[in-house]
């Protein structure tokens, strides 16, 4: 399991890059309006936020319980960005 300093890197960059992603594809197609990517921007900063809060709280010291809790987590975190690319694929279906 890698330690919670790489999770919180891994996280840091992933909605970093989603972040840029949104701006840009804003920028680039006219389907996008300003209050979708107000929208993105916030839910994409609400998730950053969520799941390095989420990283403290990992159940105790026993390891079963621990791997559990971050493979939920991964699990969780996949989801959402999976979520968040798929209504990127949408817009750039629409231009």
């Amino acid at each position: 399991m890698a330690n919670k300093r790489d999770l919180k890197k891994l996280i840091t960059a992933t909605t970093d890059e989603l972040f840029l992603e949104t701006i840009v594809l804003s920028n680039l197609t006219n389907q996008i309006t300003s209050e979708k990517t107000e929208e993105l921007l916030s839910r994409i900063a609400d998730m950053k936020q969520d799941f390095l809060a989420r990283m403290n709280g990992c159940g105790g010291k026993d390891p079963k319980i621990v791997q559990s809790y971050f493979r939920k987590f991964k699990e969780d975190f996949q989801n959402q960005i999976n979520s968040i690319i798929d209504e990127f694929e949408s817009f750039h279906k629409k231009a």
